[in-house]
């Protein structure tokens, strides 16, 4: 793999450090969830207990959390779910669901990076594992779609990044027409960034503990397309 390695606390953690400066790209690839926007559902419009509750009851059901974000299930079907599960009302859980996705905060750094990466003609793709309640976010802020030359969502295309051996990244190199020799993944997963480079691509892990830091280096290692 091209990101050195490093052990700490008995897990496996790229060390950017160590990153290969000397990688051509033509096309950057970002995340959504801890890399471009570390915002949650519910945030901020909804009690916060009411808040805490339903997000901790909807991610202990992660096979339901897969279907949702495979597309198989929509927004209003895991609404009236939480509502079975606590003694908040659907209509309150849907309100407060669409509102938190619509006000999402994003990375202003990270925009005027990838501002910078069209400009120099960088072909730049936002790749999510999500749900179709994120087209709110989308419907709602026209100009920061506008920065993507594509934005593929998991419950669009109807498989996550890492089914069956990196299916879901496989698809978008073909459909956005990568090589994924000259495209950097920009992720906050570990093992996404294993099986991405085991296929050819090249990785940035992004610490979303330290977005700052993150940004910096990828400013230094984008220096040349920015």
């Amino acid at each position: 793999m091209n990101s050195a390695l490093y052990k700490t606390h008995g897990e496996l953690f790229f060390d950017n450090n160590n990153f290969d400066h000397t990688t051509i790209f033509n096309t950057v690839i970002f995340d959504w969830n801890g890399v471009l926007s570390t915002s949650t559902f519910f945030e901020g419009y909804i009690e916060q207990l009411s808040a805490n509750l339903l997000r901790n009851t909807m991610f202990a059901n992660l096979d339901l959390i897969k279907l949702w974000m495979r597309g198989d299930v929509d927004y209003h079907h895991i609404c009236q779910w939480l509502a079975s599960q606590t003694d908040i009302n659907q209509d309150s859980i849907e309100a407060a669901l669409i509102l938190s996705v619509q006000n999402f905060v994003i990375n202003q750094q990270l925009l005027k990076i990838i501002d910078g990466l069209r400009v120099k003609k960088i072909k730049v793709i936002m790749h999510t594992d999500n749900m179709d309640v994120f087209e709110h976010f989308l419907t709602a802020n026209p100009a920061i779609v506008a920065k993507f030359d594509h934005i593929y969502n998991s419950s669009d295309i109807k498989i996550l990044k890492k089914d069956n051996g990196m299916d879901g990244i496989k698809y978008v190199w073909k459909d956005a027409k990568c090589k994924p020799n000259k495209t950097l993944f920009v992720d906050d997963v570990h093992k996404t960034g294993q099986l991405f480079e085991s296929l050819g691509g090249k990785f940035f892990w992004f610490d979303p503990i330290d977005s700052e830091r993150s940004v910096n280096q990828l400013k230094k290692y984008l220096k040349n397309y920015t």
